[in-house]
């Protein structure tokens, strides 16, 4: 069991001392991918988690472990499934039957005990609100990896700092502590985690390839570690062995590394499915994602909670107003979706100029370098519209097939979009600390 056992033994006439090194939590991800593994093959209704007879920490990491493993495949297999822990009252043989006596020992082993079996636990993990679930238990345990990299004592230190805000005191730390590609794959996961808490479905569908990319990284590096042998390393008398498996995507040891790469693995595998299940809703224009409104109406109608489904269901009633007149005549180009909403009501060029002078009040870019208070006040707006902002998200006009439809898509703003969501997550991590 790692971190727990160590055995004294006779070798060669010395004593040698058996150390198992190794971190707790690199435990709970195997826990999770074997249980996640056996899971999406099947066609299972319930999991069962005996927890009797757990050492120490095993009974808690397991049961985070099976838990966040359920809610992924009720997304991957739209399944939901009945989630319950049970633990047995405890069993110790009489005095006639102690160690001292082996024959008797054997028989008892073979009797069946009369135990109580207790449900502790009992959840429906129903693939609705799933993509919310693993969005809030990610996000907890990647914003964990987040704070162990950066120093408290630096953070609040006006004299170094100044005047400059403190979730952007805490990127910058986190820059100096991170190679370039753990800086991007925690912010992926940062910000699909969070979009997937907040259902901000063009956020996650915008993002297809980037998650691709750490997806894969990320399965290798998982199936690896049933692959990966034990080391050895011998200090005096004692002999340590650890697992030699070191993740690629996000590097380093300890309890908060394994526990960010089975959460960013859940995110991931989460947004994959839910970006597959639209993916005919899709495309590229102008070598930018666009998407029709049909994929957030499924994706909202499959995944969606009670708050975010109605949020959603009024952005897209909003979005569907404008008449099939309105895009007559406007095939190919770009508009911005306050002017996409001012076309049924005023002409094209009126809209325009709506449009120039709205873009001078107010840029979500421009935000991001505002106080911290003004970055949250810009993020709620985000929440508020599912994912929609007015002034930065764009439809295009495209035809297919002799049809002519809108498209939505970020354009040029999807990178201010995710560094919003990004130092709205700092401000978070930022005061935890």
């Amino acid at each position: 069991v790692p971190a727990v056992m160590s055995v004294t033994k006779e070798v060669g006439g010395s004593r040698i001392r058996l150390r198992f090194g190794e971190d707790p939590n690199l435990y709970q991800l195997a826990v999770y991918y074997h249980v996640y593994n056996a899971l999406i093959k099947g066609n299972y209704t319930e999991v069962y988690l005996d927890i009797t007879h757990g050492i120490n920490y095993m009974p808690h990491l397991a049961s985070e472990a099976v838990r966040l493993a359920a809610y992924v495949y009720a997304v991957r297999n739209r399944k939901s499934v009945s989630l319950v822990t049970v633990n047995s009252d405890p069993y110790s043989l009489s005095r006639s039957q102690s160690p001292g006596n082996k024959q008797q020992v054997d028989e008892a082993s073979r009797e069946v005990p009369d135990l109580t079996i207790h449900r502790t636990y009992d959840e429906k993990v129903i693939r609705w609100n799933a993509p919310n679930v693993v969005g809030t238990l990610a996000l907890g345990a990647l914003e964990w990896y987040a704070r162990v990299n950066i120093s408290y004592r630096d953070l609040y230190d006006n004299e170094k700092w100044q005047d400059m805000p403190i979730s952007m005191r805490a990127e910058t730390l986190l820059l100096s502590r991170l190679t370039q590609d753990e800086r991007d794959a925690l912010k992926l996961g940062l910000v699909v985690s969070a979009s997937l808490r907040d259902s901000l479905y063009p956020v996650l569908l915008s993002l297809k390839d980037e998650i691709e990319k750490y997806r894969t990284a990320l399965t290798t590096d998982l199936e690896n570690l049933a692959k990966t042998p034990m080391g050895v390393e011998r200090r005096g008398n004692q002999l340590i062995i650890r697992h030699t498996n070191k993740p690629s995507v996000l590097r380093g040891e300890g309890s908060a590394t394994y526990r960010a790469v089975m959460a960013m693995h859940a995110a991931l595998e989460v947004a994959h499915r839910l970006i597959n299940g639209v993916e005919r809703y899709t495309k590229v224009v102008n070598n930018v994602l666009a998407f029709a409104v049909d994929a957030l109406e499924r994706l909202n109608n499959s995944y969606g909670g009670v708050a975010s489904r109605a949020i959603m269901a009024k952005e897209i009633m909003n979005f569907e107003r404008v008449s099939s007149d309105v895009i007559k005549g406007l095939v190919g180009k770009q508009y911005r979706l306050k002017t996409w909403k001012c076309l049924g009501k005023r002409s094209v060029e009126e809209c325009a100029k709506l449009e120039e002078e709205a873009g001078a009040k107010e840029d979500l870019c421009s935000a991001l370098t505002g106080k911290d208070e003004y970055v949250l006040s810009n993020y709620r707006n985000l929440i508020a519209h599912a994912g929609f902002h007015e002034y930065d998200m764009f439809v295009v006009i495209h035809e297919e097939g002799g049809v002519v439809k809108p498209l939505i898509t970020y354009g040029d703003k999807l990178n201010c979009v995710k560094d919003l969501i990004y130092r709205s997550i700092m401000i978070d991590v930022s005061r935890q600390g």
